[in-house]
Formats: structure tokens, sequence, C-alpha cells
């Protein structure tokens, strides 16, 4: 079986797993996520430029928390990272395809590729209809830049969310290591999302429509830069941990 095959293969077997509570799950994220973005954040009493700070880090936070439970809404419990014995936290079916006949980088690319192209479908869809629903943001966004800001859209949300795939080949862990790194790791994420928000007058989304608006092309350039960067970094990582960890727990 050719590599391509194999990862077409993977992809269809997760897919197949698909549940119809995981589908619920996700109508329910996405219900949730439109009303979010469509009646919050796009409301006229938001302004993109220099709007009010507490708001603009609320959106950011939706927005960031949109990113990054994009794939945890239709994915399996086997499909997800997870406490398992012996301190490793890994993603169940990874243990169970290291001893299967699949080559680590048909593991590597299905678990990638069906990322993407569920965070693609997904991310497009509930934009296409904010877009539409929203008299906020297609005033600032023509229908001719749609399909930039459509691509811009999708690049961050890929760069953000693609921290959950990641981490599916695990890593052996301490609980202290894992309270004190997530504590840090919140701590400086806060700061840095409240710094912004206070020294500039907006956060991460607000600046996003901005420059998306008035500064098409150079935008366009940097998030897809950014979007291919964070896949490529992804895969390398992927790599070294499925190398690394020992799967006979």
């Amino acid at each position: 079986m050719s590599e391509r095959q194999q990862v077409w293969k993977l992809m269809m077997f997760e897919l197949k797993s698909i549940k119809a509570l995981n589908l619920l799950n996700f109508l329910l994220f996405t219900v949730v996520a439109i009303v979010f973005f469509s009646l919050f954040i796009f409301s006229g009493e938001f302004n993109f430029v220099n709007g009010n700070r507490p708001l603009a880090l609320a959106i950011d936070f939706i927005f960031l928390g949109y990113s990054a439970s994009l794939i945890l809404y239709t994915r399996s419990k086997a499909f997800k990272m997870q406490s398992l014995k012996g301190g490793l936290y890994a993603a169940p079916l990874m243990v169970v395809l290291r001893t299967m006949p699949f080559s680590e980088k048909a593991i590597l690319k299905s678990r990638i590729y069906l990322y993407l192209l569920i965070s693609v479908l997904v991310s497009t869809a509930h934009m296409l209809i904010i877009y539409f629903t929203a008299p906020v943001l297609n005033e600032l966004i023509s229908l001719g830049q749609l399909p930039f800001w459509l691509i811009i859209w999708n690049m961050m949300t890929i760069s953000m969310g693609i921290l959950m795939p990641m981490g599916e080949p695990g890593a052996t862990y301490t609980t202290k290591y894992l309270i004190t790194f997530c504590v840090i790791f919140y701590s400086i994420f806060l700061a840095a999302l409240i710094s912004l928000v206070r020294f500039s007058g907006n956060g991460v989304f607000g600046w996003l429509i901005y420059f998306s608006s008035e500064h098409l092309i150079p935008t366009l350039i940097v998030s897809v830069l950014l979007g291919i960067s964070s896949i490529i970094i992804t895969y390398y990582y992927m790599n070294h941990y499925m190398k690394k960890v020992d799967y006979h727990v």
C-alpha cells in the first residue's frame, strides 16, 4: 500500500468513526459560534479600530477559544489527547497505529490533513454565514475582498488551532509539570492579550479586521506565511515526539 493510500485510509477511518453525538456537539458549537460572532462581536456598538477595551479582550478570548476548539467537536474520544497509563498523555489512536503496518509519515500526514480539511470547511462555512448576516463586517470588507478575507481567516484559525493535533503523538508528564506549565503558559498568554488591548486600544481580532480592510495584500501574505509555518512546525514537532515516546505502557 502506497503512502498516499495509507493516508487516505486513515482519514476515511476517522471520518467513518464520527458518531451522532459528535455531530450534535458540532451543531451546538456552530450555533453558539454564529450567535457570538454575529450578535456580540459584530454589533453596532463595537468599533474595530478603537473600541471598548474590555469588550475587545472578551472578543479575543472567544476568537482564540473558537480556533482551538474547532477540531474538538468533530472527533471521537479515541482521537483526542488524554491521560493514559504510566503518565503518558496521547491520543489512544496513536498507540494503536504504532502497532500497525502504517508508516510514520502516513500517520502524521493523515492527522494534519484531516485537521486542515475540517478546520477550513468549518471556518469558511461559519465566516460566510457571519459575513452575510453582520452589516459591520461587510461594510469594512467588500464582497470583492471576501475571498482574500476567507484565506486570512482560515490561516489565522489554523495557526492557532493546530496546537490541538500537535499534541496527539503525546509525551510523558508528571501532574506537577502539567500544573506548572499551564499556570505559566496561561499567565503569559493572558498578560500578552491584556497588554495588547491596553496599549494598542484593540485586541488580536479587532486588529485582524482592521489590517484586512486597510492593508489587505500585506495581511494576506503574513497570514499565509504564518499558517504554512505553523503546519511545518507541527509536522516536525509531531514527528519528533512520535519517535521519542514509548507507546508500550
